[in-house]
């Protein structure tokens, strides 16, 4: 599922900026058909179509490759822009509902067959509908971008090329023709289920080394971790302690404590500002009690000090048995100095913890670690992103006991010293397990494609292919004639198109079975009514199904595409 978003997110998000430019700004990478494309657009749409190289083939592109890359990014962006130019003319959009509406009932294949939405090896429904409304427990925006962006309004646009472009009077006619026409047509039948392929054990092991994502275990690691406080200096504390201090004394002469405390935010993040609401009395502190039992209600304590912080109280309201207060905590925040005295403490835990494991070290110091459990990629196990990402970005590839350099918390203001507990990154199911899977599945397969080797061959005439076949006549056929039981309308539109065009008879699938047509005799009954929804309906079933991919790379062949500026 990663790679399929990630290319998602390349064409959807990254494409979309490129045609975001006002009217006056300058700097342009180029235009397409009088669309400005700004530098910076440019190269952020690029970076997006070379960080997705990185991730597809782990290793960055060589110079040849970057320079596909520059191509790429410029096919795309022009696609872009000629899709929303005939989106505009066409007055395509498509909204939040139909988005959702459309992907609960058609779900994209990789979605189903995503180890995220994947429980005991069966499509969790449930939990996929509901990331789908709320982005929980899996982000699933560029998802829903990429259908409300592109493939809704595609599907769109496909129907107006249909009525505007391809369906011209000329095949209305020729399709009303073939819904009145009624042919002797005598059929091939060729049934795959006859065909008994061998699977060898290297087509079975290749099929499962192509297909590995698709038997990934759901990754999960696990981690043990000390926390390595920060000893802070005189001078940290200090620091602390003057700016409770000018704090302390602005309020007592009738500063507004949130403004106050708001001036002070830009170079003193840390400060923090908190409403305790009603607190029973018995629940305070003994000390805190005593000194709000000594002051009225608005007014502030002295500052005090524990081993984290200095806090400022104002007493609110106090009750028979309960107090209400606010707090103003001012952390010690410990200089470069301090967090560099603190390190070697935090180094010879990591150099104890390799040598004797993490239970022992413990044991030997007298401390406590934390563990995280087992815990997915994504998830945040500290309160501080970028020890997290640290960790992220050094976990792959590393086995249980492996021992983490000590990473600096600054929201937590002491080292981290962790230990990998468990790891299960890039597992997957054995290729014993997923056997009769891979062989039912690869026997499928090649039956179908033996099955189409034989049609096209006894097409191009060896007749010899032709003895494995069924014949079957049907006298006066037409397009509401049932098959084997089976509706096959699109399959007479596809035959009868052919054959009034003079075009080749090509063999044609339902099922298992493979069909090849023969028309002997054909007349025309005009009293059969040919519906324009009909004719429609089943022309489409004539068109190529890389019509419309074909149309839009000529759209983008023949654009005006003008390079101002490359990277």
């Amino acid at each position: 599922m990663k790679n399929t978003i990630i290319r998602i997110l390349v064409l959807a998000i990254s494409l979309a900026a490129l045609t975001a430019c006002a009217a006056n700004q300058e700097n342009l990478a180029g235009k397409i058909n009088g669309t400005r494309i700004l530098y910076s657009d440019y190269i952020e749409s690029y970076r997006g179509h070379y960080n997705n190289f990185q991730i597809l083939n782990n290793r960055a592109p060589d110079a040849i490759e970057k320079e596909a890359i520059k191509s790429q990014t410029w096919t795309d962006a022009t696609k872009h822009v000629v899709l929303n130019d005939y989106f505009k003319k066409y007055g395509i959009s498509a909204s939040s509902q139909e988005v959702l509406d459309t992907l609960r009932v058609n779900i994209p294949d990789y979605i189903l067959r995503s180890p995220l939405f994947n429980i005991n090896g069966k499509f969790d429904r449930a939990v996929y509908l509901q990331s789908l409304e709320f982005d929980s427990p899996h982000n699933l925006q560029p998802l829903r971008r990429q259908y409300r962006d592109y493939y809704i309004p595609v599907m769109k646009l496909k129907e107006k090329l249909i009525d505007d472009m391809l369906l011209t009077s000329k095949e209305k006619k020729l399709g009303a023709r073939i819904l009145q026409s009624k042919a002797d047509i005598e059929w091939l039948v060729l049934d795959a289920r006859n065909i008994q392929p061998v699977i060898t054990e290297e087509q079975l092991r290749y099929e499962y080394e192509q297909n590995l994502p698709q038997y990934k275990l759901e990754p999960y690691f696990s981690l043990n971790y000390f926390r390595v406080p920060v000893k802070f200096s005189k001078t940290d504390i200090r620091r602390s302690y003057e700016l409770a201090d000018s704090l302390f004394q602005e309020l007592v002469l009738g500063e507004d404590i949130e403004a106050a405390v708001a001036k002070r935010l830009p170079y003193f993040p840390q400060l923090t500002l908190k409403n305790s609401g009603y607190i029973r009395n018995n629940d305070l502190d003994p000390d805190l009690y005593a000194s709000f039992s000594s002051v009225e209600e608005g007014s502030y304590l002295s500052p005090l000090s524990d081993q984290d912080a200095v806090t400022i109280y104002r007493l609110d309201k106090r009750t028979k048995s309960m107090s209400s207060f606010t707090s103003i905590r001012v952390p010690y925040l410990p200089s470069d100095a301090s967090v560099n005295f603190t390190l070697p403490e935090a180094q010879n835990l990591r150099s104890l913890v390799k040598d004797l494991g993490i239970d022992a070290a413990a044991e030997e110091l007298d401390l406590n670690y934390i563990s995280t459990g087992n815990i997915k990629p994504e998830a945040v196990w500290l309160d501080d992103p970028s020890v997290v990402e640290a960790v992220n970005l050094e976990l792959p590839g590393k086995k249980p006991g492996y021992v983490f350099k000590p990473i600096y918390s600054e929201a937590q203001r002491c080292w981290i010293v962790a230990c990998l507990n468990d790891s299960r990154l890039e597992a997957y199911k054995p290729l014993a397990e997923v056997k009769q899977e891979l062989t039912e599945a690869l026997t499928l397969r090649k039956r179908a494609d033996m099955a189409r080797h034989q049609a096209s061959q006894i097409i191009a005439g060896n007749g010899s292919y032709a003895s494995t076949a069924q014949k079957l006549l049907l006298p006066a056929m037409t397009y509401r004639t049932k098959l084997l039981e089976r509706n096959v309308d699109s399959i007479f539109f596809n035959v009868m198109h052919a054959h009034y065009c003079k075009s080749k008879q090509q063999y044609h699938e339902l099922g298992d079975l493979i069909l090849i047509p023969r028309v002997t005799r054909v007349i025309r009954d005009k009293s059969i009514k040919a519906s324009p929804a009909d004719v429609r309906r089943l022309f489409k079933s004539t068109l190529d199904p890389e019509w419309f991919d074909d149309w839009l790379d000529n759209k983008v062949a023949k654009a005006d595409l003008r390079i101002y500026a490359d990277i």
